[in-house]
């Protein structure tokens, strides 16, 4: 979190969870346009974050829940924040809602929520073997040293499917039904494999509308 600081003290964006009031998967930085110019191809780095239980490290979605319900799930779950976490991006008529509704009301709605969306819903986890973080290696990308896996190709393999050697234009379309979806890195499971994170409001001022 401190590190964050410094990126927005040099005039990065810094956006975490999508907007919720919570941290527990991605976090993502803009750079600012003194940097990238007035039409960058890419300014935007996203960091994952994994969560470690036994012999594997977890990633999970929360914002993306699966199953027979998880788009209509979705869908309640942003428009929930939009009402109670976001009012300056909401229609008139909601930021009037915001106007009569106590805070404290719509934050305990927002828990009440959540409590139920986290002990029921499923989604599709990223699962990598914990050995891959733990077993490391340096190299170098533009002239700056990184942390890789030791056994990259086996990392890739699993991460990307035992042909990830060989270029696949079709690798994310549907036509040939999302071979990405196929791999063995990806695993539905129930958002409460892990511990639920904490929600913590604060982050919307210094984060969330950053």
């Amino acid at each position: 979190m401190s590190a964050l600081k410094k990126f927005i003290a040099d005039g990065c964006s810094v956006r975490i969870q999508k907007g919720f009031p919570f941290i527990d998967n991605i976090i993502q930085i803009s750079l600012p346009e003194r940097i990238t110019g007035p039409n960058p191809h890419v300014n935007q780095v996203d960091f994952y974050i994994y969560h470690p239980k036994k012999d594997f490290a977890y990633m999970r979605w929360f914002n993306s829940p699966s199953g027979l319900y998880g788009p209509k799930l979705k869908n309640h779950f942003f428009k929930l924040k939009r009402i109670v976490l976001s009012p300056k991006h909401t229609t008139d008529n909601m930021r009037y809602f915001n106007t009569i509704v106590p805070k404290r009301l719509r934050y305990f709605y927002f828990k009440s929520f959540f409590h139920f969306y986290y002990k029921y819903g499923k989604c599709i986890y990223h699962v990598q073997p914990i050995k891959f973080f733990q077993k490391l290696k340096t190299i170098q990308f533009y002239n700056i040293p990184f942390k890789i896996p030791s056994n990259t190709e086996d990392y890739l393999a699993h991460r990307y499917g035992p042909n990830w050697k060989k270029p696949d234009s079709d690798f994310n379309t549907d036509f040939y039904k999302e071979k990405w979806k196929m791999v063995d890195a990806r695993q539905e499971l129930k958002f409460s494999l892990l511990d639920k994170p904490k929600i913590d409001f604060d982050l919307q001022e210094s984060y969330i509308n950053n």
